[in-house]
């Protein structure tokens, strides 16, 4: 069989936003989602990953926050935000956050499982929040659920 390529590039990722005039924002997927079409990509539809799965790396007093700061008002998220235990200063968690990160894991996670089935498929995933400075009971580095490590231990599992 061919070696193929799956291109993740779920739309649940361009809906959260970081700060202003960060450079962690929704334009970089944008950009990346023409790539695919034009190189007849196969682009498949990824689930949505689940709490369990999230759970997996990190704390559940951790992913409660993240999710009840979302709940939050603009202003009020903005300022559990900047002084919240779980996140660091600049990693925002806002109205969409929960969901884009549910999106980012889904889609690693999805790849993880093309690639245990069929080896010779390759997945690119172009996700966001990013992950991978995301630590067991805190979001860093712009980083909300370590997708990379949860995308592991969903392999072992």
């Amino acid at each position: 069989m061919k070696n193929r390529i799956n291109w993740y590039v779920p739309y649940g990722c361009t809906l959260h936003r970081s700060f202003p005039l960060f450079s962690e924002r929704p334009g970089r997927l944008t950009v990346l989602e023409t790539l695919p079409k034009e190189l007849g990509l196969t682009i498949p539809f990824a689930k949505i990953a689940t709490e369990e799965m999230i759970l997996r790396a990190h704390s559940r007093e951790y992913v409660t926050h993240v999710h009840e700061v979302g709940e939050m008002s603009l202003l009020k998220a903005t300022l559990t935000n900047m002084r919240s235990p779980y996140l660091q200063a600049y990693t925002r968690v806002g109205a969409h956050t929960y969901f884009a990160a549910l999106c980012a894991v889904g889609a690693v996670c999805d790849a993880v499982e093309v690639a245990l089935q069929n080896p010779s498929v390759r997945s690119f995933c172009a996700v966001r929040p990013p992950g991978h400075h995301a630590g067991r009971a805190r979001g860093e580095g712009f980083c909300i659920f370590n997708n990379v490590a949860i995308g592991g231990l969903h392999a072992h599992a």
